[in-house]
């Protein structure tokens, strides 16, 4: 007979990798799912701030954060951040930041916006204020102050307001109201049912 003194046998340990694969396996979806939820908390957090803060601004001095110039144009808003769009919100976070850029005035540096400097070690803050999945929040001033923002433009969504504040969501497509395919956009605004 063989006396075994110490160790584990082959079966035993095929038994505690089965037991922990298995638990990794339950565990796994539950954790995605988790940071899923709090990337959209954040989102929504960041959302609602840069609207407070184009409010605040706009109580302030006046009139909305818009670059020079674009005060009176063409088109009924001034738009950030979409694919394409030569302009970006680096602009107006500039300015909501207290800082000065040239492009839109805050002359007295008045500190409307705070953001995290940065999540990566090492990177300097460069005004990009971005949403958890790395894409610029989309911001549509009134620039005609009538009250009114055209989100989709064609008059598909128009909201009651003077800023409408978006993130694009995980997929970092912009799903229009009439699709009825499921939309994860994080917006400031509340879509009517």
């Amino acid at each position: 007979m063989n006396k075994r003194d110490f160790g584990f046998t082959l079966v035993e340990l095929l038994l505690v990798i089965m037991v922990i694969s298995i638990l990794m396996a339950i565990a796994t979806p539950i954790v995605f799912k988790a940071r899923e939820k709090a990337s959209k908390i954040q989102a929504r957090k960041d959302v609602n701030a840069i609207e407070a803060a184009i409010l605040a601004y706009y109580q302030f001095y006046g009139k909305l954060p818009m670059p020079s110039g674009s005060q009176n144009m063409p088109e009924p808003e001034y738009f950030t951040g979409a694919q394409g769009h030569t302009n970006d919100s680096k602009k107006i976070i500039y300015a909501l930041t207290g800082r000065s850029n040239g492009v839109v005035s805050n002359p007295k540096k008045e500190t409307f916006l705070t953001v995290r400097d940065t999540d990566k070690p090492g990177q300097v803050w460069k005004g990009k204020f971005e949403d958890p999945w790395d894409a610029q929040y989309e911001i549509k001033l009134d620039a005609d102050y009538n009250g009114k923002v055209d989100f989709y433009s064609g008059g598909q969504e128009i909201v009651d307001s003077m800023v409408v504040v978006v993130s694009r969501g995980p997929d970092g497509v912009m799903t229009p109201p009439s699709q009825l395919a499921p939309k994860d956009e994080i917006m400031s605004y509340i879509i009517p049912k």
